[in-house]
C-alpha cells in the first residue's frame, strides 16, 4: 500500500530541487506572488501543503509536527 502525498505545487524544471513550507497556518497559494521571479531554468520549487490546508485540507492526521516532518519526507 503506498502512502498518499499531501497536496502541493510545482514550479520550474530545473535540475536543482527546492522545497518550500509555508508558516503554519498557511499554504502552497502563498508563494504564488513569488513565482515569476523564480529561477525555473536551473531549480525545481515545490511547494508543500501541510495537512489540513490548501490541497492537503481533507487529509485526516494527528496534524502533529513529526506528522508534518514524515509527510515532508515522504514527498
Amino acid at each position: 500500500m503506498t502512502q498518499a502525498l499531501n497536496g502541493y505545487e510545482q514550479v520550474g524544471n530545473g535540475p536543482r530541487k527546492v522545497l518550500a513550507m509555508s508558516g503554519w497556518f498557511g499554504s502552497a497559494d502563498d508563494w504564488r506572488a513569488l513565482a515569476p521571479a523564480l529561477d525555473t531554468d536551473t531549480f525545481t520549487y515545490v511547494f508543500f501543503d501541510y495537512r489540513g490546508y490548501g490541497r492537503s485540507r481533507e487529509r485526516d492526521g494527528a496534524f502533529t509536527f513529526e506528522e508534518a516532518a514524515q509527510d515532508v519526507l515522504a514527498l
